[in-house]
């Protein structure tokens, strides 16, 4: 099948080598947030260090905040949190000792009610001295014989009345207490309530990130926004970095993925779960989704800080290397879906050798191999109001990792099938009209391939040229054909068809097709040569196998790199001519 007509090559043009140069070092530096400093991202991009997945693994992982800084970044209004638990220590042991005063309040109880029962004065009336003399006194002059009469009953009163001053002194006093002691966990709670998990400080992170000033210089995030649990939540989907461009309101945000093809088929469920609900109507990779979950929480803070200082102006640009570049792309239509992000916020997301991971969801009862929702995902860039061009794949041409769930499964199709999760799977299901074999997984939005070149790049030489794109080094985009190329190319698709009779040619007769679509070229590509055939040769294999050699970041940059400087010679000599 020929994918030639769908192939753009835009080996010239170098605004976009350019980007894909600076993202794909950006993802390759994401592997390095142990040695990277800001001097370095200063040097390579001309950008300014935000924060890393190192510094936010820091904050995470302190048992404590620092309260003098806590205290020097918040309102004035409270107290350093040493000095705030040095008056509550103070107040609860004043607390304690007043506790005694229950002794003095039972005594004023039991004189009050003594002076009622005699119709007296109450004691709180009189100062001390004079209130004793005066119940003396009294106290004489009504000693007759009627005593002796009401003494029962004056004993039943006194009994009564003393039972309800308990019960008064016990309930002012408890009520003292419980005011006192519920004071004390009100303010023991604010002070300890910025140890809260990462999910709830996250919504005020951003009001707090980065937007101190420090000798007239932008300071990076904040990352004590994080939260300061001293158990570390699980964090591990992928290293990371941000970075600002220091004359534009753009945030860049590069994310690591994984330089061995195990590590993702080992470590993450490729089962297909339903991506955001259901309310997008496609299923994607199961181990993608949950790591784009997990760095949502990271990541949201500092997304939002940006758009709070820039608003509408504010851009949000990603990059990774295979996972990295999958969780990239899942993370912006997260962030699109649940309208964290308006669209427009987000400039580009650039991958390098990125797995499919996304598909069309299929709930019809169509045969298998009539699918009409098999193919690619414009469906989903249409619900999510997001342009192609957004999403920007570049895939090394025997890069095994794009290709490991976009291949033709036909093999083990039927045996996938008989599982719950795969019935509905659309990918899965094929259609045999349109020629688009059965696979796991689509990418999403524009996909290119890159050539290497072998003269330059000695990784690139035991294997030699891709058997579907054009011979040397390159860079072509997928596309469509115009229309009146693509009607010619239908029509000698039909012709091959009709003609293709074992009754007349016989079952040895090859004949000569062409794509027909984007999707079906793409799948052509990824499947020649297939990853099977790849994992067939023993060279395939360790750090200088060809399944590392042409999925490294670095020999990403590297292939970009030379051809960026091709694409300079060739415009400097145009130039002279």
């Amino acid at each position: 099948v020929s994918v030639k007509n769908f192939l753009k090559d835009v080996s010239q043009d170098a605004t976009l080598l350019r980007n894909f140069r600076k993202m794909s070092s950006m993802s390759e530096q994401a592997y390095y947030t142990e040695q990277l400093t800001d001097e370095d991202v200063a040097r390579r991009y001309g950008l300014v260090m935000r924060s890393s997945s190192k510094e936010y693994l820091k904050q995470i992982a302190k048992p404590k905040f620092d309260e003098m800084d806590m205290f020097e970044s918040g309102d004035g209004m409270t107290v350093p949190f040493t000095t705030g638990e040095a008056i509550l220590k103070e107040l609860e042991e004043e607390l304690n000792e007043q506790l005694d005063l229950e002794e003095v309040f039972g005594a004023v109880a039991h004189a009050n009610a003594h002076a009622n029962a005699k119709g007296l004065a109450p004691v709180a009336e009189l100062g001390e001295e004079e209130a004793e003399a005066k119940a003396e006194a009294e106290e004489c002059e009504n000693t007759t014989t009627e005593e002796g009469q009401r003494e029962d009953e004056d004993e039943g009163e006194n009994e009564n009345e003393e039972d309800g001053g308990k019960e008064k002194k016990k309930g002012a006093v408890q009520m003292a207490l419980e005011t006192a002691k519920g004071l004390t966990a009100l303010v023991g709670g604010y002070t300890k309530s910025l140890n809260l998990p990462v999910d709830l400080v996250m919504s005020a992170g951003a009001a707090v990130a980065g937007l101190e000033a420090e000798e007239k210089k932008e300071p990076k995030f904040q990352a004590n926004v994080f939260g300061g649990s001293s158990k570390v939540p699980d964090n591990d989907p992928c290293e990371w970095l941000v970075m600002d461009d220091p004359a534009q309101p753009v945030r860049y945000f590069a994310l690591q993925g994984s330089d061995s093809v195990d590590h993702w088929i080992t470590n993450l469920s490729f089962e297909p779960v339903d991506f955001e609900g259901g309310a997008l109507n496609v299923k994607i990779h199961a181990g993608i989704y949950k790591a784009a979950e997990k760095l949502l929480a990271q990541l949201l803070p500092m997304v939002e800080e940006h758009m709070a200082r820039h608003g509408a102006a504010a851009r949000l640009v990603f990059t990774g290397h295979s996972l990295g570049g999958a969780i990239a792309s899942a993370l912006v239509m997260i962030l699109v879906h649940r309208e964290y992000v308006p669209r427009e916020v987000v400039d580009k997301v650039y991958t390098y050798g990125c797995p499919a991971f996304i598909c069309e969801s299929c709930g019809c009862e169509c045969k298998t191999g009539e699918c009409a929702c098999a193919g690619g995902n414009a469906k989903l860039l249409e619900r999510l109001d997001l342009a192609p061009s957004v999403f920007n794949h570049l895939c090394m041409h025997r890069d095994i990792v794009p290709r490991a769930f976009a291949c033709d499964y036909t093999l083990i199709q039927s045996i996938l099938c008989k599982s719950d999760v795969y019935r509905e799977h659309g990918c899965l299901k094929g259609n045999k009209e349109k020629r688009y074999p059965p696979s796991l997984y689509r990418h999403v939005g524009d996909v290119y391939f890159i050539q290497p070149d072998t003269s330059f790049l000695q990784f690139a030489r035991p294997e030699g040229d891709s058997p579907m794109l054009p011979s040397g080094h390159g860079i072509w985009k997928m596309v469509e054909p115009p229309s009146t190329l693509k009607l010619a190319m239908n029509t000698m698709n039909s012709i091959s068809s009709t003609l293709q009779n074992e009754w007349a040619f016989g079952d040895n007769l090859t004949l000569y097709n062409y794509a027909n679509d984007v999707d079906h070229a793409i799948g052509e590509i990824m499947n020649n040569p297939h990853p099977l055939d790849i994992l067939k040769d023993a060279n395939a294999y360790g750090h200088e196998g060809g399944v590392s050699r042409f999925h490294k970041p670095k020999n990403y940059t590297r292939a970009l790199g030379v051809l960026l400087k091709d694409t300079n010679t060739t415009h400097s000599d145009a130039k002279r001519n």
